[in-house]
């Protein structure tokens, strides 16, 4: 589960950037955001290298959740490489905690199980 804190770790930092108002932070808040995704995402899959179009292969399409985190993810990917502005870089925050809280509870669901 190291993965998911340092995912969670990364959110934290990316908040703060956030609330610094300004461009430059922002830039920096992106960055932390779209590594928290990433570590999120290779927890999820088991796996280290992760592309959005292996994640919407494994994702289950049945779930909203996974559904929604595969194209979220896509569009954080092609954010990196645009200068959005603060308020899609928040949504894109909130989406991925979102993803890393679901993908913890996945966990401890699982850990459970297994008792």
């Amino acid at each position: 589960m190291s993965k998911i804190n340092e995912a969670k770790q990364k959110l934290q930092f990316a908040d703060y950037l956030l609330s610094r108002n300004d461009d430059a932070m922002n830039k920096s808040a992106l960055k932390n955001i779209f590594d928290a995704a990433n570590l999120a995402a290779r927890e999820f899959l088991g796996s280290e290298n992760v592309t959005p179009a292996l994640l919407r292969n494994k994702l289950d399409e049945a779930s909203k959740t996974e559904h929604q985190f595969s194209d979220n993810f896509l569009l954080l990917w092609k954010m990196t490489s645009e200068h959005p502005d603060k308020d899609e870089i928040t949504k894109a925050y909130n989406r991925v905690k979102s993803f890393v809280r679901f993908v913890e509870e996945k966990i401890v669901d699982s850990t459970l199980e297994g008792l």
